[in-house]
C-alpha cells in the first residue's frame, strides 16, 4: 500500500490513477468509485462520468503556418482526466549526434515544445503543443494548438506562459488534439525521424506520458539542444534557451509559448549543427586526417543506405578514413572496411561469408586480417548488393556490442562520445545519399562510355597501323620483283669491242663474257661502255642495244 495525499492505495492503482490525470490536489474530490475507474478497476459504463464537450474544430496542421483551432462552445475545464483508455507504450531514446553526423540529422527533424500546468509529467498536463518540421534547414510544416486537459491550470503556470483557463476552455480536448498531432508526427512516432527540444527530457517526458495515457504506442528518437549547446559552446553564463538563442542572434517573438519556443529551438539546432560541422573540419585539418574522395563517399553512402533500409539507426554510425587509405564503417567500433586502388575498389569481408561466385576475390594482407578475410573487388557500389545481408549482419553484431558498452553506465557513454569525436568521421543526409548514389551511376556510365571510346580509338589505330604495314609490304614486294629483272637485263646486255676508229672488232653476249675473254674486269668494261673512261683493256666498248 502507498499513501497518496492522505489516501491509502495499492501501488498499481496509484500508478494508474496518476497516469489518468488526477493530481494530488484533486484526488480527495473524487469518490472511491471514480478512482477505481481511473485506476482501471471498473469500467466507465458502470459510472456516470462527467466529460468535457468536444470542440467544434480539432487542432490542425499546415505546410506554411501554425494551426489555430477554432473556439469550442463550452469553456469548462472538466472530465477528460476520467476518459478510459488502454495504456500505450512509448519508448524514448536520446540520440547522440557526433560532429560528422550533423548533416544526416539536420536534413529532416521536428522541433518540439510544450507548455504545461506544472512540472510533474505524471500529475500535470500539457496545455499547448508547438511543432515545426524542418527539411534542409527550412521550416516546411507546422502544428500548433492549445489543449483542454480536463484540469485547471495554476496561477503560477499561467503567469509564466500567459495561458488562462478561459483560453483552455475553448481548446480541443486531448483526444482531438493528439489525434491530429500524431498524424503530424508521422514516421517520427516510429523512430524514423528525430524530434529536437531544449531541455528535451522535460518535454519528452510529458509527451510520452500523455501518448501512453491516450493509448498510443511508438518509439521517439530525440536530440536535446541543451546538451548539444553545452558540448559545442563554451563560456556562456548559462545554457537556457534564451541565452543560446541570443548567442546565435535568434529572436523569439513569443517566448514561453509552445510554437515560438519550438521555432527558436529548430533554428538553434540548425546553427549548432553548422557549428559542429565547422569544428569537425577544423579537427580533421589540425590532425591531418584525410578527407574521403568522391568514390569513397559514393561507396560509404551505399553502405549507409543499406543499413537504414534494413531498419538500422545511425546514432553512433560514422565513416572514417585512416592515413593508409582504408575507410571504416563504424558503429562506435569498426564493422566493415574498404579501400580504393587504381585498379578498382575492394571490400574486406570474412572468408566465412557466403560470397556469390560472380564476385572477384583475392587474399588479404596480414594487416587486413590475413587468411580469415578476403578482398572483394567491385566497380560500382550496386555491385555489392549480393553482400547486403552480410553487411547488415556485421552492422547488427557491432551495434549490439556497442550499445551494451554505452548503456552500461554514464562513464562509458561519455567515453564513447569522446571516442566518436576523436574519429572525426562523417555521415550523409538523405539528400546527400541520393545525390552520391546518382553520382555513382553517372560515373559508371561515363566510365563505360570512355572505355567504349578508347576501344573504338584503339581499333582505328590498329586499322591504320595495319594499312601502313600492308602498304610497306607491298612496296617491298614490288621492289623485290622489279630489281632482279633489271639486274638480269644488265648482265646479259650484248656489248661490242671496237678500235679507236669505232670499227667493231668482236661481239659478246654480256659484259661477263667479254671480261672473261679479254681478261679485263667487268667494272672497267661497264665504265668504258658508259663513257666514264675511254678504254678498257686497250679497246673501246659499246652496248649493242643502245
Amino acid at each position: 500500500m502507498a499513501k497518496y495525499n492522505g489516501l491509502h492505495l495499492c501501488r498499481p492503482c496509484l500508478t494508474r490513477i496518476i497516469a489518468s490525470g488526477i493530481n494530488a490536489v484533486d484526488v480527495k474530490k473524487h469518490t472511491l468509485n471514480e478512482l477505481q475507474v481511473a485506476a482501471g478497476c471498473r469500467t466507465a459504463e458502470s459510472l456516470s462520468v462527467p466529460s468535457s464537450k468536444p470542440a467544434t474544430d480539432s487542432a490542425s496542421f499546415s505546410s506554411n503556418s501554425s494551426a489555430t483551432p477554432s473556439a469550442a462552445p463550452d469553456t469548462s475545464i472538466s472530465g477528460s482526466a476520467f476518459e478510459s483508455h488502454s495504456l500505450g507504450r512509448v519508448e524514448l531514446h536520446e540520440i547522440y549526434v557526433a560532429p560528422g553526423a550533423m548533416a544526416s540529422v539536420k536534413s529532416k527533424f521536428i522541433a518540439f515544445d510544450v507548455e504545461t500546468t506544472g512540472l510533474s509529467e505524471y500529475a500535470d498536463r500539457i496545455v499547448e503543443i508547438g511543432a515545426i518540421c524542418f527539411e534542409d534547414r527550412k521550416p516546411m510544416r507546422s502544428f500548433s494548438t492549445l489543449v483542454n486537459p480536463g484540469v485547471r491550470i495554476s496561477v503560477e503556470a499561467s503567469r509564466i506562459n500567459h495561458i488562462s483557463n478561459e483560453m483552455l476552455g475553448n481548446a480541443p480536448s486531448e483526444n482531438q488534439a493528439y489525434e491530429q498531432f500524431v498524424e503530424f508526427l508521422g514516421d517520427a512516432l516510429a523512430g524514423n525521424s528525430i524530434l529536437c527540444a531544449h531541455n528535451a527530457r522535460f518535454d519528452m517526458g510529458f509527451l510520452k506520458n500523455t501518448l501512453e495515457r491516450l493509448g498510443y504506442s511508438g518509439t521517439i528518437n530525440y536530440v536535446d539542444t541543451l546538451s548539444l549547446s553545452r558540448r559545442l559552446i563554451s563560456d556562456l553564463p548559462n545554457y537556457k534557451q534564451p541565452t543560446v538563442a541570443q548567442y546565435f542572434n535568434i529572436q523569439n517573438n513569443a517566448e514561453h509559448r509552445a510554437y515560438g519556443d519550438a521555432e527558436v529551438c529548430g533554428m538553434m539546432f540548425c546553427k549548432l549543427a553548422s557549428l559542429g560541422e565547422q569544428r569537425l573540419a577544423l579537427n580533421r585539418e589540425e590532425r591531418g586526417i584525410p578527407n574521403l574522395t568522391d568514390v569513397e563517399k559514393e561507396i560509404g553512402a551505399w553502405i549507409q543506405k543499406t543499413i537504414v533500409d534494413n531498419g538500422g539507426d545511425l546514432s553512433w554510425f560514422a565513416l572514417t578514413k585512416s592515413k593508409s587509405g582504408y575507410v571504416s564503417a563504424r558503429y562506435l567500433y569498426s564493422f566493415l572496411r574498404f579501400k580504393v586502388l587504381r585498379k578498382g575498389p575492394f571490400l574486406i569481408v570474412k572468408d566465412s561469408a557466403n560470397l556469390p561466385q560472380e564476385l572477384v576475390t583475392a587474399s588479404c594482407t596480414a594487416s587486413e586480417g590475413g587468411d580469415a578475410f578476403v578482398r572483394v573487388f567491385f566497380k560500382t557500389p550496386s555491385d555489392l548488393s549480393p553482400l547486403s545481408d552480410c553487411i547488415v549482419s556485421e552492422y547488427r553484431d557491432c551495434r549490439l556490442e556497442a550499445l551494451e558498452y554505452i548503456e552500461e553506465n554514464s562513464r562509458h557513454r561519455r567515453k564513447a562520445r569522446l571516442t566518436m569525436e576523436s574519429y572525426a568521421g562523417v555521415t550523409f543526409s538523405d539528400a546527400e545519399v541520393e545525390d552520391l548514389l546518382q553520382s555513382a551511376i553517372e560515373r559508371h556510365r561515363k566510365e563505360l562510355e570512355d572505355e567504349r571510346a578508347e576501344q573504338r580509338e584503339a581499333e582505328k589505330k590498329a586499322r591504320r597501323r595495319e594499312a601502313r604495314e600492308r602498304r610497306k609490304r607491298e612496296a617491298i614486294n614490288g621492289a623485290a620483283e622489279s630489281k632482279p629483272a633489271r639486274n638480269n637485263e644488265g648482265h646479259k646486255r650484248p656489248i661490242a669491242m671496237m678500235d679507236d676508229d669505232e670499227n667493231e672488232i668482236s661481239r659478246f653476249e654480256s659484259v661477263s663474257a667479254a671480261a672473261k675473254e679479254v681478261g679485263v674486269s667487268t667494272k672497267s668494261i661497264r665504265d668504258a661502255a658508259k663513257g666514264i673512261q675511254q678504254h678498257a683493256g686497250g679497246y673501246r666498248w659499246k652496248y649493242l642495244d643502245e
